[in-house]
């Protein structure tokens, strides 16, 4: 196996402020047979100048894109340029542990059978301070590693935990992978595809779920990432969420894998919540058409729920009708409460 080069893809938008944390944490590593690839997705702050010594000294590769507002883009424009047998992903304002890369790819080298490895991280606000207290991850708080079935974990030692293949099915539930911990190998990327560019969230776990398919993954229980938490942090609206993550599923389904009936069960019901949320969000959103058929969709997987017949038969209506119903309702309320007080 030897010392086997490690790419580290670093995307950022307007992030100069944070860039240079994230930067020298990687170039701090341990591990040093290390390419550092920093993909600028059309930034308008000084990222550009902040970078220019790093560029100028060849200690990174710096690509520039036209803004796409997507990470997965970035990173398989990255993917692209990358010469190492591992990648290593890290977000531009997250930081590593200077031994986070070398005890991942150690699991990678000693386990043929794991594809992808992860850890858990700690979260800090605005500027990092090792030597401050920071807040433990959510799956520390809620004990989740220690609350999984047995049956979903193959192998346990000290801080590793190497899952079984069975266990992508609980990414469905609670995906715990947090991109700015995983390594994994080009080798593998290359078989099982990149990033979905065609969506804005959910686009990890599809990855994650594709490697897991093929490949065990591992985790780390020790935080070996730190995590910011600021207002700039991507955010989408719920539907674009809800809808994505629809989407997320049924490319799993599609694919034919064999589940269970309990496991597709679980799956349907996920479907059901999906649409019918995403169906609810457009309803009030007064766009009935998508609204339709949404509801619809979520008929498929529970025909036997009466609301999702109510709001498809309230969708048929005029927007100008609607509003009426929602007057006279109101005024209906006001004279029951004016009768009984």
């Amino acid at each position: 196996m030897g010392n086997r080069k490690v790419s580290v893809i670093i995307p950022t938008y307007n992030r100069a402020r944070y860039l240079r944390e994230s930067l020298e944490s990687a170039l701090g590593q341990t591990y040093r047979n290390l390419e550092i690839i920093v993909v600028d997705d059309g930034s308008t702050d000084n990222t550009q100048d902040m970078l220019a010594p790093y560029i100028e000294s060849g200690r990174i590769m710096y690509l520039y894109q036209s803004n796409s507002g997507r990470p997965s883009i970035a990173r398989n424009h990255a993917l692209q340029h990358a010469s190492g047998d591992y990648i290593c992903f890290l977000d531009s304002d997250d930081i590593r542990r200077e031994e986070s890369i070398a005890r991942e790819v150690d699991i990678l080298d000693r386990h043929d059978e794991v594809g992808m490895v992860c850890t858990d991280w700690l979260f800090f606000k605005r500027q990092f301070n090792p030597r401050l207290p920071m807040e433990d991850s959510w799956i520390k708080k809620g004990r989740y590693i220690e609350t999984l079935p047995h049956e979903l974990v193959r192998q346990q030692r000290d801080d590793v935990i190497i899952f079984e293949k069975d266990f992508i099915y609980e990414l469905f539930n609670t995906n715990f992978v947090f991109t700015s911990s995983v390594i994994t190998s080009r080798e593998l990327l290359d078989q099982v595809g990149h990033f979905d560019e065609s969506l804005t969230i959910g686009e990890d776990c599809d990855l994650w779920l594709r490697i897991g398919e093929v490949k065990h993954i591992a985790f780390i229980t020790t935080p070996l990432v730190y995590r910011r938490m600021h207002s700039g942090s991507i955010t989408n609206s719920l539907a674009r969420n809800i809808i994505d993550d629809t989407r997320v599923i049924e490319k799993f389904l599609s694919r034919g894998r064999a589940i269970t009936p309990s496991m597709k069960r679980r799956f349907y019901q996920r479907l059901e919540n999906f649409y019918s949320q995403s169906a609810v969000f457009f309803f009030y959103k007064e766009n009935l058409a998508e609204a339709r058929k949404r509801f619809l969709r979520a008929l498929r997987y529970n025909p036997s729920c009466y609301r999702y017949y109510r709001y498809f038969f309230l969708s048929l209506f005029p927007l100008r009708a609607l509003e009426y119903m929602r007057k006279l309702k109101g005024r209906i309320k006001r004279t029951e409460v004016g009768t009984y007080s």
